[in-house]
């Protein structure tokens, strides 16, 4: 005697030795593997495991009954089974229709699932039938076949409402996709996505990095099927490099962290982390030079406003607005509207959050809303919902006007949502691009992260983006305390920087007149008035802060634009100096993210697109003594060869490429006074020139 779920109903199976008469007709051995295979399929099904989550057919329930369906493929029930289960994948549910339409030829109303001689299907075949037919854009046929589940079921049955749901989805569907929206949906690629789940991604302003979680193996934990964070860069033309799994603390053995919400310039995370599907709970972490720190409860106690220790309900999801005032997140706590609802919570003077706020009917429905993400600008929420008029599953909705006053939500339309899932949705400042995952035709593994880009632009406000590069002077390691502070009145924005790569990055009002301080150990370091430039799109401003001068940086790494046209070769003079690097004292490292570094790249590769070209790489070391490196002239030489390094790695045109590698010790002489660093500083460097010609 076993049990099994069927249509929201348990039932009390026995399993039947009788053989129906098709595979009557079996060897001894084959009747033998057929009961076999329907017993184990059975037993899984029981156990509620009717498909593994990494999509590999072999691995999952639907194989055993697939074995069954080969050896009697005349029994409606097999063809059932087969359906519904194909139809509880993620990027199979195409593959159910014939399988459904077979079954839905015998159906009768007695039925009896576990039996092996069973050979009808149930009258949850038209209902299974509507559903993969929906799904898969047959809108039309999915309302009659749900029309005639309908009148199968008993008057007042509870299937009622759930019909009268996928019927209207259906509705929205076909109008959905009459009307597409001018845009197009591409898969970011199989260097990102994998032949496992990949969901979630999340996006610094400038687009040159996006988290993302995924369910492929960790270095940390080669579990099967935990959740874990990635990371991937967008390199030269702003295509995405291979994802690297960031390591402890985000990711850690045993648990799963999902990705939530990024700051707009990469130094703020909210991740969920679970041991397990039903206490996860939202945690925050900042990013320190190049490490993640220890992610913290965002509530603390056992009260908290967005999450309570010991609590029953699910928070998954959660943003912050730009100015960092204000919370939204999803949560099936009681007093909703049901499901999961978004909620709103206000920081308040002691850094807390206050009491939390349903954004009631507006934007909430009787269904789930969830993923909120508010624009860079602050004036539009996206958010996903199997509600409002969502063609099927979860769509991605835009409501408009901003913090306390957003509007009616509107769907995203066809083809960026789909009758299936579409959800975390992420917009870039422009307006032009969004990420989110999706299931399609086309999907690698599950759920795969998906770009579209949208020939007209979403009604965004005009924001500018100031990307810059905080340089000691002396070369020297850049204090933790480094920040940005952007002045408009009585308002101030203020940014830290990443003191690996000294890289900052504010999002500011166009068409004002900003007061922008630098600061780094305790003291000014720079202090510069600037109007962002007012277009009609938005604006970019890159730049690089570097004893005490102002220099323009590299637009390369900023929305995407088109490559800066290359230089002709001829006005490349010889021995022009594009790139020059000063450094502390035992450092000798290259950052590809230096804007200098990306434009000394370039310059190389336009040249040597025409004609050969010499690299000239003159380095030198002071000659304060290095115990690190055994002498100067070996420093020297590592900050050549470094250089060197990076460069071969990304210049394009190396067969036209030689480079001559230059060292010397230069300087005055040591008296014991390393701490005079101003003294040595000059003498600490890499210097690239180009030479046409050999």
């Amino acid at each position: 005697m076993a049990k099994i779920l069927v249509g929201g109903v348990i039932l009390s199976i026995c399993f039947s030795i009788n053989l129906n008469a098709q595979s009557q007709n079996l060897t001894g051995a084959q009747k033998k593997t057929f009961k076999k295979n329907f017993k184990e399929g059975t037993v899984l099904m029981e156990n509620g495991v009717p498909n593994r989550t990494d999509e590999k057919v072999q691995d999952t329930t639907l194989r055993y009954f697939l074995k069954c369906y080969s050896m009697d493929s005349n029994n409606a029930n097999f063809a059932y089974l087969v359906g519904k289960l194909y139809l509880g994948t993620a990027m199979h549910k195409a593959q159910a229709l014939p399988y459904l339409e077979k079954a839905v030829r015998d159906v009768k109303k007695k039925y009896y699932p576990g039996s092996i001689s069973e050979r009808h299907a149930p009258p949850l075949a038209y209902y299974y039938l509507a559903r993969a037919e929906h799904v898969n854009y047959q809108f039309d046929d999915a309302i009659d076949n749900f029309n005639v589940f309908k009148k199968m079921l008993k008057p007042g049955s509870n299937r009622n409402k759930d019909i009268t749901y996928w019927i209207n989805c259906c509705n929205s569907g076909k109008d959905l996709v009459k009307s597409p929206v001018d845009c197009k949906v591409v898969n970011i690629g199989e260097t990102v996505n994998s032949v496992y789940d990949d969901y979630a991604p999340i996006i610094t302003a400038d687009e040159s990095e996006m988290y993302f979680t995924s369910k492929r193996p960790l270095a940390e934990d080669t579990a099967n099927n935990r959740e874990g964070v990635w990371v991937t860069t967008a390199g030269a033309g702003k295509v995405w490099g291979a994802p690297q799994d960031p390591g402890s603390p985000l990711n850690e053995v045993g648990g799963n962290t999902a990705t939530v919400w990024l700051a707009a310039d990469g130094q703020k995370m909210i991740v969920y982390k679970s041991i397990s599907v039903t206490n996860g709970m939202l945690y925050a972490t900042d990013l320190e030079g190049g490490n993640w720190a220890k992610p913290s409860l965002i509530d603390t106690g056992d009260a908290g406003v967005i999450d309570a220790k010991h609590s029953n309900y699910y928070t998954p999801s959660a943003c912050i607005s730009p100015d960092g005032n204000t919370i939204y997140f999803s949560s099936d706590r009681p007093g909703g509207l049901g499901g999961l609802d978004l909620y709103e919570s206000d920081l308040q003077k002691d850094g807390t959050w206050g009491s939390a706020t349903n954004m009631g009917p507006a934007i909430n429905t009787p269904y789930d809303e969830d993923c909120p993400f508010v624009s860079f600008d602050g004036y539009l929420l996206f958010f996903s919902s199997k509600g409002h008029n969502t063609m099927g599953g979860y769509d991605v909705f835009m409501s408009k006007g901003g913090q306390g006053n957003w509007g009616d939500p509107q769907n995203l339309g066809y083809p960026v949502n789909t009758p299936d899932d579409d959800k975390y949705f992420v917009l870039t400042p422009d307006g032009k691009r969004g990420y989110y995952n999706t299931v399609r035709l086309g999907t690698m593994g599950e759920r795969d992260i998906y770009e579209v880009t949208f020939n007209n632009a979403l009604p965004v406000q005009c924001v500018g983006v100031l990307v810059g590069y905080v340089k000691m002077p002396d070369g020297f390691s850049i204090p933790q305390d480094a920040k940005v502070t952007a002045t408009l009145g009585t308002t101030s924005h203020t940014v830290m920087v990443n003191t690996k790569t000294g890289k900052f990055l504010a999002v500011l009002q166009a068409g004002k007149n900003y007061s922008i301080v630098v600061t780094a150990g305790g003291k000014e370091m720079n202090k510069y008035n600037y109007t962002i430039p007012l277009d009609s799109a938005y604006c970019t401003v890159p730049r690089s802060f570097y004893n005490q001068k102002i220099i323009l940086g590299d637009t390369t790494n900023v929305f995407r634009p088109k490559p800066a046209p290359p230089r002709p070769v001829d006005t490349v003079k010889p021995n022009l100096l594009t790139f020059s690097k000063f450094f502390g004292y035992n450092l000798n490292d290259i950052s590809e993210k230096d804007p200098d570094f990306s434009t000394f790249v370039r310059n190389i590769d336009s040249a040597a697109a025409k004609t050969k070209v010499v690299v000239t790489i003159d380095a030198s070391a002071s000659k304060v003594p290095t115990s690190k490196f055994g002498n100067n002239f070996v420093l020297a030489r590592s900050r050549a060869e470094s250089l060197e390094k990076a460069l071969s790695k990304y210049c394009k045109n190396l067969k036209n490429v030689k480079f001559d590698l230059k060292s010397n010790v230069n300087g005055p002489e040591y008296a014991k006074d390393y701490e005079n660093r101003a003294k040595y500083a000059d003498f600490q460097y890499v210097k690239g020139y180009i030479r046409i010609g050999e």
